[in-house]
C-alpha cells in the first residue's frame, strides 16, 4: 500500500512571503480565538500569561479561558477579574477536574473565529505574536495550519534557549512534536476531524497536529520566536510522563495506519522522541554502487585496502542480504584487489572498468546504469558498517513515494561526526554537525530523530534507481566536488523530500582515498547554478553554526 503524508506535502508554503499584506488592507483577514486551558496555575504566572495576550500589538481577537475545576481562590478571582474587565474574554468552567482534552474542547466549543491557537496557562506570547500570525495567514489564504518558532523561559521569565524550527518537516513530526508552540489551526478543519480526542491527554496537541497536517491544504512556518514556553518541574499536563508518552505513541501508530506506513513505533528517549520502524513489505534488490581505484591506508593502526574492507564489512555486518554490488574500478586498480572483491561478492558482484580521467560523477553514473536493482545506494569505498540494519532503515524511508533520497550519519575514524545531512547557507554547502561528539543530540535533539534536510552526501545515500536516472544522475560538470549537492537540489526541484536518519550509521574514513580540497571552477559552477538557494536561509537547519 502506497504511503501518503497528507495533502500538505504536495503544496507547502514553508515560510511567510517577504512582503506581507498590511493588516488594514489585507484582502482576506481571518479572525483568531486564543484558547487558554487552566488548572490551578501559580496565580502570578497566570496573570502574566493573560496580560501577554491582552497586550498584543493587534487587538482584534477573542480569548476563551476554560477552567478545569481550579481549587485556588486566587485563580478564580483572576478569572472573574479578566472576564469583567475585557469584553474579548470569555470564561467557561468545569465544576471538577475533567482533564486537558475535555477542557480544550470546552474552550473550542465557544470559539467564534476562523482560527484557534492554544496558549498554556503559564506561558507568554510575544507582543507581536497575533499580528504576525494574522499577517501570515492573510498572505496564505489556503493555510490550514501555521506554526512559529519558540523560546524557553524559566519561572522568572528569563530566556534560557530558542527553538528555531525547520520548515514543514513531516518526517520530523513523526519523530518529535516539533511544531508545538505557537500552533494556529483552522477551526473548521479541527472540528471536522473530531477536535481534541479523548484518550490522548498530555499528547492531545501532538495527536491533533498529526491529524491536521494529514489533511491540510497548506502548512506555513513563520520563522520568528513568538511564543515563550515556561520550563519547570511537573510540567506534563497533570498526567504522568508514562501516560503522556503512551498517548503519543498511540497517536503516531494511528497516524501511520492512516497514511499507509506499515511499521511500529518506539519511544527512543525519555524527552519525547520516537522512531517509526517501517516493516519491509518485500525484499527488493538493492544495488550498491562503489567507485574505487583500490587505494590503501591505515585505519585504527591497521593497513587496509579500503574497497575490500568496505565490501567485507557490508557482507559480514549487514542484515539485509538481497544485494548487488557494482564496483566501478579505475584501470589502475590492482588485479589482486579485484580478485579479493570477486571472492567476497561472488555472484552478487559486477565490476565495471573505468578507463578515463577521474570523474566521480561519470563513474557513479556508469555504475547506476549497469545496476539492476530497484534501489541504488551511492557509496564511497572508504566506509565501514556500524548499524546492521542500515540498509533496511534507508530502504524504509526511500520507499516513501515522495522521498527522493535517504541518507545517514557518518563518523570519522576517531568517532566524531563527519556528516548528518547538508546545510546550504552563506553561498556554500556544509555538513551538519561536522566534527561534533558522537553523542551530540544537536539543537532540540535534531540529531537523534529522522528529519528532512536540504541534502545528503553521496558518500552514502539511497535512491530509487528510476529517480536517479530521471533527474539525470550526477552532473559530470562536478568531477570532484559538489556533485551530490547538485543532485540533491535537482531531486528537491521535483518536489521530493530528502531525509536523514540517525538509525543508519557508518564510519567514513574521509580523505583516506583522495586529497581534500575544492576545485575553484566547481565551486564557481555550483554557485552560478544554485546561488539563489545557497545564498538563502537553509529551510531545515537554522542554527547559526553548521555544527550542532
Amino acid at each position: 500500500m502506497a504511503a501518503r503524508t497528507g495533502r500538505a506535502q504536495a503544496r507547502v508554503c514553508d515560510q511567510e512571503p517577504a512582503q506581507s499584506a498590511p493588516l488594514t488592507t489585507a484582502p482576506h483577514f481571518p479572525g483568531l480565538t486564543v484558547l487558554v486551558p487552566v488548572w490551578d496555575p501559580p496565580p502570578d504566572l497566570f496573570r502574566r500569561t493573560i496580560e501577554s495576550i491582552l497586550q498584543q500589538s493587534y487587538g482584534e481577537f477573542e480569548i476563551v479561558i476554560a477552567d478545569d475545576g481550579s481549587s485556588s481562590a486566587q485563580v478564580q478571582s483572576l478569572l472573574v477579574e479578566y472576564e469583567r474587565a475585557d469584553e474579548r474574554v470569555t470564561v467557561l468552567s468545569h465544576r471538577s477536574n475533567s482533564g486537558i482534552v475535555a477542557t480544550l474542547n470546552l474552550a473550542l466549543s465557544a470559539a467564534g473565529r476562523d482560527f484557534v491557537a492554544v496558549v498554556d496557562h503559564d506561558d507568554l506570547l510575544d507582543p507581536r505574536a497575533i499580528e504576525r500570525c494574522l499577517q501570515a495567514l492573510s498572505s496564505n489564504p489556503e493555510c490550514d495550519f501555521l506554526y512559529t518558532d519558540e523560546a524557553w523561559i524559566d519561572p522568572q521569565d528569563r530566556r534560557v534557549g530558542d527553538f528555531l524550527k525547520p520548515d514543514w518537516s513531516p518526517e520530523r513530526l513523526r519523530s518529535q512534536m516539533y511544531t508545538n508552540h505557537l500552533s494556529v489551526y483552522r477551526r473548521e478543519l479541527v472540528m471536522q476531524l473530531g477536535a481534541f480526542r479523548v484518550g490522548f491527554d498530555g499528547s492531545q496537541d501532538y495527536d491533533l497536529a498529526l491529524r491536521v497536517t494529514e489533511e491540510a491544504r497548506r502548512v506555513v512556518h513563520l520563522p520568528e520566536v513568538l511564543y515563550y514556553w515556561r520550563i519547570h518541574a511537573g510540567q506534563v499536563s497533570g498526567s504522568s510522563s508514562e501516560v503522556v508518552y503512551a498517548a503519543a505513541t498511540r497517536a503516531l501508530e494511528e497516524h501511520c495506519q492512516r497514511v499507509g506506513i506499515r511499521g511500529w513505533v518506539e519511544q527512543t528517549d525519555p524527552l519525547g522522541s520516537y522512531r517509526v520502524h517501517r516493516h519491509p513489505v518485500d525484499q527488493p534488490l538493492v544495488s550498491i554502487v562503489v567507485p574505487t581505484r583500490g587505494s590503501t591506508g591505515q585505519v585504527w593502526g591497521q593497513q587496509r585496502t579500503f574497497v575490500v574492507e568496505a565490501l567485507r564489512s557490508i557482507t559480514a555486518n549487514s542484515s539485509y542480504t538481497r544485494l548487488e554490488f557494482v564496483v566501478v574500478a579505475d584501470d589502475s586498480t590492482p588485479g589482486a584487489v579485484l580478485a579479493e572483491l570477486r571472492e567476497i561478492g561472488g555472484a552478487s558482484l559486477r565490476i565495471v572498468r573505468y578507463r578515463r580521467d577521474f570523474n566521480y560523477s561519470h563513474k557513479m553514473n556508469l555504475g547506476v546504469l549497469r545496476s539492476t536493482g530497484e534501489y541504488v545506494i551511492l557509496l564511497n569505498d572508504d566506509i565501514e558498517v556500524i548499524s546492521p540494519d542500515w540498509i533496511e532503515t534507508l530502504l524504509g524511508l526511500a520507499r516513501e513515494p515522495d522521498v527522493g533520497m535517504a541518507g545517514c550519519i557518518l563518523y570519522f575514524e576517531d568517532g566524531t561526526i563527519q556528516h548528518a545531512g547538508h546545510i546550504y547557507r552563506d553561498g556554500y554547502p556544509h555538513h551538519i554537525a561536522y566534527g561534533c561528539a558522537p553523542d551530540s543530540p544537536g539543537p532540540a535533539r535534531a540529531l537523534t530523530v529522522d528529519r528532512e534536510c536540504s541534502g545528503v552526501t553521496a558518500a552514502c545515500a539511497m535512491m530509487k534507481r528510476d529517480d536517479y536516472i530521471g533527474v539525470g544522475g550526477l552532473s559530470r560538470s562536478y568531477a570532484f566536488s559538489f556533485n551530490d549537492v547538485d543532485l540533491c537540489l535537482k531531486v528537491r526541484q521535483t518536489g521530493r523530500r530528502i531525509v536523514c536518519t540517525p538509525w543508519a550509521q557508518l564510519y567514513h574514513f574521509e580523505s583516506k582515498t583522495r586529497e581534500q580540497g575544492v576545485a575553484a571552477r566547481e565551486l564557481d559552477h555550483i554557485r552560478r547554478r544554485w546561488g539563489r538557494i545557497l545564498d538563502g536561509d537553509d529551510p531545515y537547519w537554522r542554527e547559526i553554526s553548521a555544527s550542532a
